[in-house]
């Protein structure tokens, strides 16, 4: 399944679809959004392994390191 970045996504005004995201270095942790500039992300499930944490379990790294998870089916 291809990865985009977050920023170079085109992300359509938000609607019935969600999208799912991950973090480019924590791969494990999962994210859903319709749009993250409109709204908000939804955390499913966070990521695995010992690093470094911020206060509600997700991993420290920018916003900008979140990648799109590209379904080729649609």
């Amino acid at each position: 399944m291809p990865l985009v970045p977050v920023k170079e996504f085109r992300f359509p005004e938000p609607g019935p679809d969600m999208f799912a995201l991950t973090c480019k270095n924590h791969p494990t942790a999962e994210y859903f959004t319709k749009n993250p500039y409109q709204r908000g992300l939804h955390v499913i499930k966070l990521p695995e392994g010992n690093i470094e944490r911020s206060a509600t379990g997700e991993c420290k790294c920018p916003f900008g390191d979140l990648v799109v998870k590209v379904d080729e089916s649609s």
